[in-house]
Parts: structure tokens; sequence; C-alpha cells
């Protein structure tokens, strides 16, 4: 099922409606808005049978219908520029990219240079030029969405839409990013996401760190800018959001037998680069990366830092994990969802 919830200054938690999938067996991973080409609003999700479905929640209707992904959906993210296209992530060891209006596939980002594992997490630039995804692989990797063919698919697909169901698109297949890494982390890749032209990354008992491409040194080196400071990381398929406008992330924690915690962090990184364009990336010679082992053979150029401790800790009240946080678009609420259910909503003072 998928509840849809309404939350403001005179009602912290109205409840608007729920969504009943008739799969008896779907069992939903991830979630994420997007738009009619009429405004109206619509929730997609995505889980084990690998389909995602768009619901119009005004007009309660099925407006999606995105089939095709071999295996479970772990992650839907809408493009950041265009709101006709939407991108997947899934066990398949592929991302697709969808036209929502068509319900067709325009791109999939897989094969001969692409992930080798589940894909957990993907992220979209600001500008809408590339993404970076992550995986169980312990790699990261940034794909290029201003290529000429990604273009050219991009618009053909677009010119379809009124076509007849019958009406033919052949799907593209890209199978070289443009940046790879795995030195960053060493376990599962739970969270990408972008500060301007830095990605901040999360693995399962690791780390959360921000760090920029820096092919300068070697093809596919991180340079490591700041690393923050988090307990309780363990659980996996646990996911952080970024907000960008009040330069902040949070992300949930939990230690065993201790109450579960919301960490909010101060992304606190270079703001000339954090607002940055895409160029420094989409320069990255369009080459296959190096192999995982010539990679672990150079050293990993690191900034001057100390560890950031977060600027706020949010207790709940209850022993449990949680497994997804998200800020509202204008940075006013910060709400976090628990593995049993339970849904905390916090309102947000900036002074």
């Amino acid at each position: 099922m998928t509840w849809i919830y309404k939350t403001s200054d005179s009602k912290p938690v109205e409840f608007i409606q729920v969504f009943t999938d008739e799969d008896q067996e779907e069992s939903l991973y991830c979630c994420a808005w997007g738009a009619s080409e009429s405004g109206l609003p619509i929730i997609f999700t995505g889980g084990v049978s690998g389909v995602v479905k768009g619901f119009n929640c005004i007009t309660f209707t099925l407006d999606a219908l995105l089939t095709g992904h071999g295996n479970s959906v772990n992650d839907i993210k809408m493009h950041t520029v265009d709101d006709s296209l939407c991108f997947t992530a899934s066990q398949d060891e592929s991302i697709r990219m969808w036209n929502i209006r068509t319900s067709m596939c325009v791109a999939i980002f897989a094969g001969d240079k692409g992930h080798r594992l589940n894909v957990l997490t993907i992220a979209i630039h600001p500008l809408g030029n590339c993404f970076v995804s992550g995986g169980m692989d312990t790699s990261i990797r940034i794909w290029n969405l201003e290529a000429p063919e990604v273009q050219t698919a991009i618009k053909k697909c677009a010119d379809l839409q009124g076509q007849p169901d019958s009406a033919v698109f052949d799907v593209i297949i890209v199978q070289f990013p443009v940046f790879s890494t795995s030195q960053v982390h060493h376990d599962y890749i739970d969270n990408v996401g972008w500060a301007g032209d830095l990605v901040i990354s999360q693995a399962v008992r690791d780390k959360i760190v921000l760090w920029a491409p820096h092919s300068i040194r070697y093809k596919g080196a991180p340079l490591i800018l700041r690393e923050y400071d988090v307990k309780g990381l363990d659980n996996w398929f646990v996911k952080m959001d970024i907000c960008l406008p009040l330069n902040l992330f949070a992300i949930g924690t939990f230690l065993e037998n201790r109450m579960a915690k919301i960490c909010v962090f101060s992304i606190d990184g270079d703001r000339e680069q954090r607002g940055g364009t895409g160029r420094d990336v989409l320069e990255e010679p369009m080459t296959p990366p190096l192999n995982r082992e010539d990679e672990e053979e150079q050293e990993i150029s690191r900034m001057p830092y100390a560890a950031q401790p977060p600027v706020a800790v949010l207790t709940v009240a209850q022993k449990d994990c949680i497994r997804q946080v998200s800020f509202s678009v204008d940075g006013s609420r910060l709400i976090g969802c628990c593995e049993s259910g339970t849904i905390y909503i916090w309102k947000i003072s900036v002074s």
C-alpha cells in the first residue's frame, strides 16, 4: 500500500488517501514524487516486482506503468530539470531512464563497465546533465546525460507522446560511465547525492564522505574533502536526504538496545564548488575506468580536515531502525520513517 499524508502548521499530520496494489505479493521499497503534464501530483512506487507505477493523487488514476526491469527496484528519482524523465535503480544491475508521459524506457545504463551487483541508489545532478549511482559492488559511477546519443533518444521518445500504443522505440544501451571508483567505500553503497559538483556518499558499516572526482591525478581518482562522524550505520538500505538550500543532510541511525536517532549534518563544503555546473564531472574522458585492481594500487588524495560531528541529533522514543528520512521541498520540515511503520515529523526553524 501507498499512504498519502499532508502536513501543515494547523495540522501536523492529515491523512489524504491510500493506494492499494492489485499485486498481493508486491512489497514496496521506494517512492518519488512526479507531476503530470498539467502539473498534477503523481506518486511513483517500486519494489520487489520490478514494476514502477505512477498514481495520480488528484484523478485517482494509474498514469504511468513502467515495465522492463528483470528484478526489484531499489530507488526512483525524477530528473531535476525535465519532469517527463524518471530514473530507476534495480537489482538487475541496471539503471533505466523512462519517459513517464509515454511509459517507455529511453535508455539502459548497464553492461561492460556498469555495476556488477544490485544497484541501490542514484542521484541526478541539480542541472540534470549527469547522475551518480552506487550499489552492492562497492563502486560509485557517474553517467553522462548530455551525450549526443542520449539527447537524441530523449527527443525521439518524447515525440512519440500521443502516438498509438503500438509505436516502437529503440532503447539505447549506455555501457560506459564517465567516472568510476571503488576507493571511497568498501561495503554496499547505500546513499549517493550531489552538493553542486561534489558527491556525498555513505556505505554500510562505513563513514559518510564528501568527495570530488579528481582524475587529474589518475583515472577514477577521488579527492576526499570531508568525513562525517556518525555511529549506528550497520544496517543496510537506510536512506539519507540532502537539503541544499539549508546546506544540510540527514540520516537515520540505530544501535542495538538504544533509541533510534536522526543525525543532521552541515555539508560545509567549498561553496564555489558546491554551486558547480557539472562541467568538472562531464569533462572526464569517455574511456573505460581503471580495473579495481589498478585503482587499489593508487593512494587516495585527502584534504586536511577533522571529522565533522552532527549539528543536531533527533531522538525518537522507540528502539527501532529509521530507514528513511526526507526534507520537505522548502526545507521547513524533516520526516523520519521507522521500520515499524511509525512516522516522525520535525519542524525546522532557521535562525
